[in-house]
């Protein structure tokens, strides 16, 4: 809610930058060509690769850094601002070399073109590549090259593009996206292996991005997370859950209407409507996974800098309590007893620890007008469904004002900040109980 405020009263659909952060569509000049004249760079694109994710594969690559004689690498991580609309085409396109981008129209809907290439797929990646002395491959084909299979390919090449694609390919459909977090498991484990694949080819900088990112709901979304969608007789060239395409778009009172050459950078004239917050404009096929909004989960885009070091000690991870979030959007309570359901997010290990967390419902002064409720998260268990609490919160007896904001907080009195998460909620009860 916060975020969507700051795109309104800052216009940033007008004007798509955030003081000290890159753009996404300037990555490779940002990061990649300079390096690349001294050194081959190597630049791991993760399909979906969500800020989270890649924050939690920094850590477990500098934790278990893997020594060869004196060399090691180090991983460092930071941010982009994602390309809007957030999905895989204009994303894909945005982090290869190029001196402008495009759409170009298709029977089939639209093609995004760099320099004039179409940018869709391997084939014509690598071509656009080769312009650059670049190469471009998939994961799955690289790694199952033997080590001197690799050393040959990557040899003459002073940038190689590997894409990985299991976040996305799992999550992007409705008979697999519950496999969501296996798919990032799976993902931090691949990218773990192929940093050590390519440094034992000698490579020695090695950047891992996104296109994108996602936002997933564990339960399915109901009415209310869906945007209507008024375009009239209009035949939209790309309509999805979370965008819509087309070279011309009204206004919709529920949506962000915005100009890709904008958000994007690209040029020619193409528009796009996005529901606001993280609802949808339909369901089908699948909308617990979604992505192509405006929401930090999915135009905050990792880069990860991996570094071959020598001479140095590994980083080690740190220990820290586990993290907890509230399943479902709760924004509006209605009766007296309001139940919570929260998820422990992994599970307690020898680097993460159990946190223990104070619930209650406070007002706008931060005065408690609930029971508290204690809740200790120390589950050890891989099943999602192991690691969930309910807690049962009853409101004071007293009259509530539905125009007034209230909150939702989760204490940790061990942490410096003792204040974990701070939720509005609006209170709208009929009629007040004394029980």
């Amino acid at each position: 809610m916060a975020w969507g405020k700051i795109i309104e009263h800052e216009n940033l659909l007008e004007n798509w930058r955030i003081d000290g952060v890159k753009n996404q569509y300037d990555f490779y000049r940002s990061f990649v060509r300079d390096l690349s004249k001294s050194a081959k760079v190597y630049i791991v694109i993760s399909d979906a690769l969500r800020y989270e994710c890649a924050e939690e594969l920094t850590r477990e690559l500098n934790r278990d850094a893997r020594k060869s004689g004196n060399a090691m690498h180090e991983a460092e991580i930071t941010s982009m601002l994602g390309i809007l609309p957030s999905y895989t085409a204009l994303g894909m396109a945005s982090l290869l070399p190029h001196e402008s981008l495009d759409y170009r129209l298709t029977n089939s809907g639209v093609d995004v073109v760099a320099d004039g290439t179409s940018t869709a797929g391997i084939p014509n990646r690598d071509t656009i590549l080769c312009r650059y002395n670049g190469k471009a491959i998939k994961y799955d084909q690289l790694m199952s090259m033997s080590r001197d299979q690799g050393r040959d390919f990557v040899r003459d090449a002073s940038v190689v593009y590997i894409y990985h694609n299991v976040i996305d390919a799992r999550g992007d459909s409705a008979s697999t996206e519950e496999g969501t977090f296996d798919a990032v498991r799976q993902t931090i484990e691949d990218l773990q292996k192929i940093v050590n694949r390519l440094f034992d080819w000698n490579g020695s900088n090695v950047f891992i991005t996104a296109d994108h990112g996602f936002l997933f709901q564990q339960n399915a979304p109901e009415d209310v997370d869906r945007s209507s969608l008024d375009i009239g007789a209009i035949e939209t060239k790309v309509k999805k859950k979370r965008y819509v395409i087309n070279p011309t778009l009204p206004n919709q009172g529920n949506a962000w209407h915005g100009k890709i050459r904008n958000t994007a950078g690209i040029d020619g004239e193409m528009e796009f409507l996005i529901p606001k917050g993280a609802n949808r404009f339909h369901f089908t096929g699948g909308a617990r996974f979604v992505h192509g909004g405006a929401m930090p989960q999915e135009i905050v885009i990792p880069v990860v800098s991996v570094k071959k070091l020598r001479g140095q000690a590994a980083a080690s991870s740190k220990v820290r309590r586990v993290g907890v979030t509230l399943l479902g959007n709760v924004t509006r309570i209605v009766n007296n007893v309001q139940q919570l359901r929260l998820i422990q997010t992994e599970a307690v290990s020898d680097r993460n620890i159990p946190r223990v967390l104070q619930i209650s419902v406070v007002d706008a002064q931060g005065a408690l007008i609930s029971n508290e409720v204690t809740a200790t998260f120390d589950s050890a268990s891989d099943s999602m469904d192991d690691r969930v609490k309910t807690v049962q919160l009853i409101l004071k007896p007293g009259t509530y004002d539905r125009t007034k904001e209230y909150f939702i907080v989760l204490h940790d009195n061990d942490a410096i900040v003792r204040e974990y998460r701070k939720m509005p909620v609006t209170i709208d009860i009929a009629f007040s109980s004394d029980f």
